[in-house]
């Protein structure tokens, strides 16, 4: 079953996991901030690649960035349309972008370039819709912590890092669970991505909870030993015009 199948299949369980309140530790007050801090504060107009049930979009939309929101998921799409405020949305797949070139100064895929198949297409898509200057805001799960999923599998034979592949993994958040399915990339691959997508990385962090967020938060204890995201930025550039 490839990605999108899943995810097609995960869609509700997605979208429950994703509103539960009792989650915003883990999202609202640690992986959002850090993605946040890339978006330029000028930024007026926003494609949210892969936006899910919306709540990065609903985030944007109430900062005043018009944002459209775009996923392969019918049902996500239709929650999407539900949240508060209602946001506008279209089903479409993110490796085919129904967009102009150069329409928006902002492009955010929140944890969803992992559980996308084509990855180099997407970005590649993402970086066309961009005009000059704008920027792809990603995160996506850290290249260490999925390959640490894979290689503690009793049948993973010591995987190799470098082995990119498909995985599945079990997240827990306090005594709920869910079963993802994604894809394991290296860290220099979404960097290649990016350079050939002419896009030029900017900023990249690997946040890490403070000791004060931890003692608040103790889901987040393990975050500060082994990196569970990476936030990476890329920036389309403007190339001269080359005289003959």
């Amino acid at each position: 079953m490839s990605l999108l199948e899943r995810w097609k299949n995960l869609a509700e369980d997605w979208s429950s996991w994703a509103r539960d309140p009792g989650h915003d530790f883990y999202f609202w007050h640690f992986n959002l901030p850090s993605l946040l801090r890339m978006v330029p504060p000028e930024a007026k107009r926003a494609l949210d690649l892969g936006c899910g049930e919306g709540r990065v979009s609903r985030h944007l939309l109430r900062a005043g960035v018009d944002v459209v929101g775009l996923d392969i998921s019918p049902y996500l799409v239709r929650k999407a349309l539900d949240g508060d405020p209602p946001l506008r949305t279209i089903l479409a797949d993110g490796t085919d972008l129904p967009f102009r070139s150069g329409v928006f100064d902002l492009v955010v895929a929140s944890m969803s370039l992992q559980d996308i198949t084509d990855a180099p297409k997407a970005i590649g898509e993402a970086s066309r819709v961009l005009e000059p200057g704008g920027v792809l805001c990603l995160s996506v799960v850290h290249p260490l912590s999925s390959w640490q999923a894979i290689s503690s599998r009793p049948d993973s034979d010591h995987t190799s890092y470098f082995e990119e592949r498909d995985y599945d993994e079990n997240v827990y958040i306090g005594e709920k669970s869910i079963h993802l399915h994604s894809a394991h990339r290296t860290v220099s691959s979404y960097f290649l991505m990016l350079a050939d997508a002419g896009l030029v990385c900017d900023y990249m962090a690997e946040p890490r909870p403070s000791a004060a967020m931890v003692q608040k938060y103790p889901g987040l204890a393990d975050m500060r030993r082994n990196p569970r995201f990476l936030h990476i930025r890329g920036r389309k550039v403007s190339l001269p015009a080359t005289g003959t």
